[in-house]
C-alpha cells in the first residue's frame, strides 16, 4: 500500500511534465510513422494523425494551458518533419499552418477554460465534425494552397483537398480516440489480464480482412471491436479503433485490401472512403 501511495504521489507532482513528454514523443512517433508507412507515391500524406493527437491534448487541459502545450506541440511537429526529411522551410511552413489549424479547432470547440469533450453527445459531435474536421482543416489548406500556386504552380484545388482530406481524416480518427483512452485511464486494464484474447481477435480479423483482396468482408471488423467494447472498457475499444485504422491504411495506401478493386479512383479517396 505505501508503494501505491508514493506512485500516486510522484504521479500526481509529475503529471504535467508527464503529460508534456507523453505529446510530444507520441506526436513525434505519430509524424515518423505517417513518413514511412502511410505516404503515397507522389509524397502526399493519406491521413495525418499529428494534429489529431495535438488536439485531443488541448481539448483535455484547461486553456489557460494552452501556451505551453502549443510550444511543445510546434517543437514536436517541427522534430517529426526534420526526421522525415522535410526542408527546413517547408517544415516551418507546414507547421504553422497546423498550429493554426488545431488553434482553430481548439478555440471553437472549448469554450469554457475547463470544459471537457463530450463526443457522446450529438450537439457537440456536430461540432466537432464542422469546426475541427472540416472548417480548420480548410482554413489552413486554403492558405497551403495559395502558397504553393504561388511558389510553385501547383494546382490549387488539389493541393487543397490532399491538405483538408489529409487532416480532416486524422482529427476525426484520432481526436476522439485518444480523449476515450486518456478520459476513461484504462480503469479496467486489470480485465485485459483476463480477456486479452479479445484484442488478439480484433487484429487477426483485421489482418485477415485487410490482407486478402477477393471478398470486400470490412463488416466483419465491427462485432470485434463491439466485443473489446462489452468485454473490456470504452479506452481498449478505441484503441482498438485506431489500430484498425492504421492497419487498414496501410494496406489501402499500398494498394492491397478489399478496397483495391476500386480500380478506378485515386489512393487519397479510397483511403478517405476507408476512414
Amino acid at each position: 500500500m505505501a508503494i501505491v501511495a508514493l506512485r500516486k504521489r510522484w504521479w500526481r507532482r509529475h503529471a504535467f511534465e508527464l503529460r508534456l513528454a507523453s505529446m510530444f514523443l507520441t506526436v513525434t512517433l505519430s509524424i515518423v510513422c505517417v513518413g514511412k508507412f502511410d505516404r503515397t507515391s507522389s509524397g502526399e500524406n493519406i491521413i495525418w494523425l499529428a494534429n489529431g493527437l495535438i488536439l485531443a491534448f488541448l481539448l483535455l487541459v484547461p486553456r489557460w494551458r494552452w501556451p505551453v502545450y502549443v510550444v511543445v506541440a510546434f517543437s514536436a511537429l517541427f522534430v517529426g518533419s526534420t526526421l522525415i526529411r522535410e526542408s527546413v522551410a517547408m517544415s516551418l511552413l507546414f507547421n504553422i499552418l497546423n498550429t493554426v489549424e488545431l488553434l482553430i479547432g481548439a478555440v471553437l470547440l472549448k469554450r469554457k477554460s475547463t470544459e471537457l469533450p463530450t463526443f457522446t453527445d450529438a450537439r457537440y459531435l456536430m461540432r466537432f465534425v464542422g469546426y475541427a474536421c472540416v472548417l480548420a482543416p480548410a482554413v489552413s489548406g486554403t492558405i497551403f494552397a495559395i502558397t504553393m500556386q504561388e511558389l510553385h504552380h501547383s494546382d490549387f484545388v488539389s493541393t487543397l483537398v490532399g491538405w483538408a482530406v489529409g487532416d480532416g481524416l486524422g482529427i476525426a480518427v484520432v481526436t476522439p480516440t485518444i480523449c476515450a483512452i486518456l478520459q476513461s485511464r484504462m480503469r479496467n486494464s486489470h480485465l485485459l489480464r483476463r480477456r486479452w484474447f479479445v484484442l488478439v481477435l480484433v487484429l487477426a480479423v483485421t489482418l485477415l480482412v485487410f490482407g486478402q483482396t477477393r471478398v470486400p468482408l470490412m463488416f466483419l471488423v465491427y462485432p470485434f471491436l463491439i466485443l473489446v467494447l462489452t468485454e473490456i472498457d470504452l479506452g481498449w475499444a478505441a484503441l482498438s479503433t485506431l489500430m484498425v485504422a492504421l492497419i487498414a491504411g496501410w494496406y489501402t495506401v499500398h494498394n492491397r485490401g478489399p478496397l483495391s478493386f476500386s480500380q478506378n479512383v485515386s489512393t487519397e479517396w479510397r483511403a478517405a472512403v476507408l476512414q
